[in-house]
């Protein structure tokens, strides 16, 4: 192969990625609990518990679906199973009823699973892939004094994405730079 065929496949190659990067989905979840953060609960006790589904600032509009995979009858979704989500949107809410048994014993542990996905939608010729989510978090049973406070706890914040004037103008040297390479080379 000579230089001029190199040259062009290569110049191919790094605007078939940048297209393909520029439809790349950020929904994405919050969650106060996790496994070294579990939620603790007393027997007897009902909460509400809460988790925020978010998207890019720069990202289409989304429909997301939850569904609760595992509850261990501990847990109840009690908020929609379908949520349209703007983009920059952080006020999506997935609430969920949490119930421990009166008669459950301090040290048991419960495991609840919900998933979260975005729909795939076909445009034109394009086909959006959606993403998908498998959020588990532990609940345990501890004395009343152990328990977590009902005052949510702070998650960390979610980073900014990235503005998408800076992954044009990206493009926009990237041609240009290409345009350069192929005077000067040609």
């Amino acid at each position: 192969m000579d230089n001029h065929t190199i040259f062009i496949k290569t110049l191919i190659t790094v605007f078939v990625i940048l297209l393909i990067s520029s439809s790349v989905l950020a929904l994405g979840i919050s969650t106060p609990y996790y496994p070294s953060n579990p939620l603790k609960m007393y027997p007897g006790e009902t909460r509400e518990v809460s988790f925020t589904i978010v998207n890019g600032i720069n990202e289409k509009t989304t429909k997301a679906f939850v569904n609760l995979e595992e509850s261990a009858k501990i847990a109840e979704l009690i908020s929609p199973r379908e949520y349209t989500i703007e983009p920059g949107s952080k006020d999506n809410k997935v609430t969920f009823k949490i119930s421990i048994p009166k008669l459950a014993k301090i040290g048991t542990s419960y495991d609840v699973r919900f998933s979260i996905s975005s729909s795939q939608t076909q445009k034109g010729n394009t086909l959006e892939m959606g993403v998908g989510y498998i959020v588990s978090f532990p609940v345990q049973v501890v004395n009343k004094t152990e328990a977590t406070p009902p005052i949510p706890v702070p998650t960390p914040p979610v980073p900014a994405p990235e503005k998408e004037t800076d992954t044009l103008m990206l493009v926009i040297a990237i041609i240009v730079i290409a345009i350069i390479a192929a005077i000067i080379y040609f």
